[in-house]
């Protein structure tokens, strides 16, 4: 009996495993088609306009930041966080992430369910299949086998020894049953021996090599981003074959799984359109041969709705490559079709199981305006059986709450989401003032969410967005993502129950999360307001360590990198270490990076959410009775001085932030007619020449030689030029960061302090150099 999953990312697919040759994983669904059918609009309408109204029934919640989802759940499952030892794990490491993800998703069906045998009857009926095993060369109607080595008595079958009359059979059935214009989209190509490059979400070099594959062509199909043989890779695969031989004693059906897992993440990655990984029950193919071809045809059908592809989103490719594209939503018998501003999304999950969270940056052709539109699938209670968007009617269960069904089945709903907003992440902010001024309203997006009993618990980077341009206060941060979020006005033990420990991204859990039901928070209290307050943090700190104030990023030091890749209880205890530290105005780095109404106000959230922390975990340590229920309650009480306090930190924040500006601006105006000697020195290895002099480019070519540039005279007056030689960093989007301005007041001090200690000597060397610079042109002159 071979297992089949229950939870995996929604909507299903298949893969066929045969007891004596191979298996074959691809996302499909034969029931879902185009665009979700059950989408959130987004009610760009002022939060306080008293028309507004909840929608079927749900409540709609549009705090001072304005945001919009759709909340009727009054808990979220989903899986622990993962540990791993590198942002970029190798294939051993990928296998243990997906295994552990997995978890007890893997349930096992019957082995005589009928789910596989049910799959693409509408693609070809019994007589035709019937008519074609008669007439192919590849299948032997006397043996009843299709044309593939056995192994004999005395040896074993090596797997090298299928492939080529595998891609054969496998060529057949497809020449067979798809025809015409159609054919040439699908080709089976034995990919045992190519490298197929995978993607991350940072830089990789790993690569897999599915036994076979059907590469694939069409607009949600493009070249993979690394040149392959035969310009094969995930990117554009329709599904992939693994050869294992039976007589294989090293091979398992957990090994064959967690293999194919990791082709389908990186389908799931390099197909952002794409969901949906199911496999069947164990099957013959030599005695279910009608199943064998529907399952073959079906999982590389040119219908890209049966491969799980996402029809509303559609491309326009040139040269192989996407190059624009639309995507379409649906609200009842309306459309509405929208460009993308990017051809691929601006953040996606990488994980195979829960909601699948992919966002992607839209343009409304007729205002110009932009627009952040979300996909999830979000959790649902018992709907209508019909619902084709339902998670549980493609589980291979004819009814999800019979005995076979799992109790941990959680059923799914397809949600597409449209918020008013440029669709831009906190961390794309573009000045200390765009970051302060969202984060500030965002914070108070979750105090007004949790006044209507909603408590967010999925606090991260990406789940706060800036506000349009010139927004007003209230609007100038978007929170949203509620899909981990719960209703805190129903019977549960809020107060003396354990914390749910499978709440929220470990970069962003808060120290009593993260510690509890360990030996120093044995008794965890539930996630409430604190847990996400003190997320907001997380949100913050890593920002500052990893940008400076114009946005230019910079390697994630340890101090807040490991935070992600430590164990939960390791990670803890680091945090709790980071929010009792008194340092960060002696910190070089950010000194040199960021005003210090930032850096203070990070000294100030520390001080703040550390007293909140010590109290948590204080309480954590005594045994749930009625007293520490008492004492929880108190705490929780206080919510909205808790709230307060932290926004007036921002609001003080600002207002010093506010008034170093101005300083900077009248520093400017007074500086402008003359550069200051602080001016005069800034420009490391850039040494002045006087106006007409030399008198030809004879000196000078000599002296760009000399210096080894080895470039045209134009170029040393070239920003990026300029910009490469010194090494100064680029920004995220890959520009160059803008050309050094005036120093202000308040950034003479940032520099004066990132050049303390070794600056006089840098600048005692650097005249010395440029006196040498110009002695060697005198000389050549005078040559």
């Amino acid at each position: 009996m071979a297992p089949s999953t229950s939870n995996l990312r929604p909507p299903s697919g298949v893969s066929a495993s045969s007891s004596s040759i191979f298996a074959s994983i691809a996302s499909n669904s034969t029931t879902i088609g185009g665009p979700p059918t059950t989408p959130t609009p987004t009610a760009s309408r002022d939060p306080r306009d008293p028309s507004r109204r909840p929608q079927n029934g749900k409540s709609e919640i549009l705090g001072s930041a304005r945001a919009l989802e759709q909340l009727n759940i009054s808990d979220t499952p989903h899986h622990d966080s993962i540990d791993q030892s590198s942002f970029d794990p190798d294939m051993e490491e990928q296998k243990d992430i997906v295994e552990k993800e997995l978890g007890k998703s893997i349930v096992e069906l019957p082995k005589d369910s009928t789910f596989a045998s049910s799959l693409y009857h509408n693609h070809a009926s019994s007589d035709e299949i019937e008519l074609f095993l008669k007439g192919t060369e590849v299948y032997c109607t006397e043996f009843k086998r299709w044309d593939l080595p056995q192994a004999r008595s005395d040896e074993n079958l090596l797997e090298a020894a299928i492939y080529e009359p595998l891609v054969k059979v496998l060529k057949a059935i497809l020449s067979e049953f798809q025809t015409g214009a159609s054919s040439s989209t699908r080709e089976v190509i034995d990919t045992h021996s190519t490298n197929l490059p995978h993607k991350v979400s940072g830089p990789t070099t790993h690569f897999s090599r599915p036994d076979i594959s059907v590469k694939a062509r069409g607009p949600s199909f493009q070249l993979p981003h690394k040149e392959t043989r035969n310009n094969v890779g995930f990117s554009n695969m329709a599904t992939c074959f693994e050869v294992k031989a039976a007589e294989n004693k090293k091979w398992t059906l957990m090994k064959n799984l967690l293999q194919l897992a990791v082709y389908a993440r990186q389908i799931f990655i390099q197909q952002p359109n794409r969901n949906g990984v199911q496999y069947t029950q164990e099957i013959d193919i030599h005695e279910n041969t009608h199943t064998f071809v529907r399952l073959v045809f079906g999982l590389s059908s040119r219908k890209e709705s049966d491969l799980g592809l996402d029809d509303s989103i559609q491309w326009k490719m040139q040269k192989g490559r996407k190059l624009s594209g639309t995507l379409t939503t649906h609200n009842g018998d309306s459309t509405k079709k929208y460009q993308l501003a990017n051809v691929e999304p601006i953040f996606s999950h990488f994980n195979l199981c829960g909601r699948s969270g992919t966002c992607w940056s839209v343009i409304d052709l007729a205002t110009g305006e932009n627009f952040l539109v979300k996909d999830a699938w979000r959790l649902g209670g018992r709907l209508s059986e019909s619902n084709r968007n339902e998670t549980k009617d493609l589980r291979g269960f004819e009814n999800p709450d019979s005995p076979l069904s799992p109790d941990r089945f959680h059923n799914r709903i397809s949600m597409r989401v449209v918020l008013d907003s440029p669709g831009k992440f906190i961390n794309n902010f573009t000045s200390p003032m765009q970051l302060l001024c969202a984060l500030r309203d965002a914070i108070a997006g979750h105090e007004h969410a949790r006044k209507q009993n909603i408590l967010h618990r999925g606090i991260t980077v990406h789940t706060i967005l800036l506000g349009k341009p010139g927004a007003e206060v209230g609007s100038r941060g978007l929170l949203f993502d509620f899909e981990m979020s719960i209703v805190t006005n129903v019977p549960r033990p809020i107060l003396t129950g354990f914390a749910n420990l499978k709440s929220g991204t470990q970069m962003y859990q808060s120290v009593m999360l993260l510690l509890g039901g360990t030996k120093r928070a044995p008794y965890p209290i539930a996630h409430s307001h604190l847990d996400d307050l003190e997320a907001f943090v997380y949100v913050y700190a890593p920002i500052l360590h990893e940008y400076d104030f114009k946005g230019t990023r910079y390697p994630l030091d340890d101090v807040v990198g490991k935070w992600e890749l430590e164990s939960a209880s390791d990670a803890g205890l680091m945090k709790e270490s980071f929010l009792a530290r008194k340092d960060f105005e002696d910190d070089q780095d950010l000194k040199g990076r960021w005003p210090r109404a930032c850096i203070r106000l990070l000294l100030d959230l520390c001080s703040k959410l550390a007293r909140l922390s010590e109290r948590k975990v204080r309480l954590t340590k005594r045994k749930p009775d009625s007293s520490r229920a008492e004492k929880v309650r108190e705490l929780m009480d206080q919510k909205e001085r808790h709230y307060q306090s932290v926004k007036q930190l921002f609001d003080e924040a600002i207002i010093e932030l506010t008034q170093e500006e101005e300083e900077d601006q009248q520093s400017q105006a007074s500086s402008s007619s003359e550069p200051s000697s602080f001016a005069r020195n800034s420009s490391p290895g850039i040494f002045e020449i006087p106006s007409g002099w030399p008198p030809n480019n004879r000196g000078m070519t000599r002296l760009v030689q000399f210096q080894g540039m080895k470039r045209h005279l134009e170029d040393l007056d070239e920003p990026a030029a300029k910009r490469r030689r010194l090494g100064v960093p680029f920004r995220r989007d890959g520009e160059p960061t803008p050309e050094p301005e005036t120093p202000t007041a308040s950034r003479r001090r940032r520099a004066q302090a990132s050049v303390e200690g070794g600056g006089l000597q840098a600048a005692a060397f650097c005249q010395w150099l440029r006196a040498l610079c110009l002695a060697r042109v005198l000389r050549c002159l005078g040559e």
